[in-house]
């Protein structure tokens, strides 16, 4: 479903779970080696490697006839669960930025995953994709709005609008310009 480059040598598969198959898997590009992570999952969605060297995977997991969504702190031995989120989300986006973890899940909102949850001040749109960079984290919103966000407190740094005619930047005061035609 997903694969990732952990570093120059390893891949980390994402896969369906199929009589009894691992929904995560190590791969070794130069030796073959592949190391299956145990998780009791239905399959695994994704994952993101970090600047930092973290690993982290979304797996769904169906439990009593339910399905949720949970996102994995991943090593070659073991996964720790971070996150879940009720019900099936394939669009969630997960950011790093200087070690410390941004999910965007379903209508929840993003949420820096540090000490404690700290939930990113909302812009008029939901988070749909998270980038970390090194002092802050960007929001793309389903309003088109981008965001930058403090990596600690979650408060809005910036604020960048685009309409049809016009742009818009704010943090303490606002800047805008014209848009002009080709």
């Amino acid at each position: 479903m997903d694969a990732i480059f952990i570093d120059g040598d390893n891949i980390l598969l994402c896969r369906s779970v199929i009589n009894g198959n691992s929904p995560f898997l190590f791969v070794n590009s130069k030796t073959g080696e592949t190391v299956p992570i145990s998780y009791n999952a239905q399959a695994g969605l994704t994952a993101y490697a970090g600047k930092s060297g973290k690993i982290y995977a979304v797996a769904l997991e169906q439990e009593n006839f339910r399905i949720k969504t949970t996102v994995l702190g991943l090593t070659r031995s073991s996964s720790v669960k971070l996150h879940e989120y009720p019900g099936e989300d394939v669009n969630l986006s997960i950011a790093e930025s200087a070690g410390t973890l941004a999910i965007a899940c379903g209508g929840e909102g993003a949420i820096i995953y540090a000490k404690e949850e700290t939930y990113f001040d909302r812009s008029e749109g939901l988070p749909v994709k998270l980038y970390g960079c090194e002092e802050f984290f960007l929001c793309l919103d389903s309003e088109g709005s981008i965001t930058w966000h403090d990596n600690k407190t979650g408060r809005i740094l910036a604020l960048f609008r685009l309409y049809e005619d016009r742009w818009t930047l704010s943090n303490n005061r606002e800047i805008s310009g014209k848009i002009l035609p080709f």
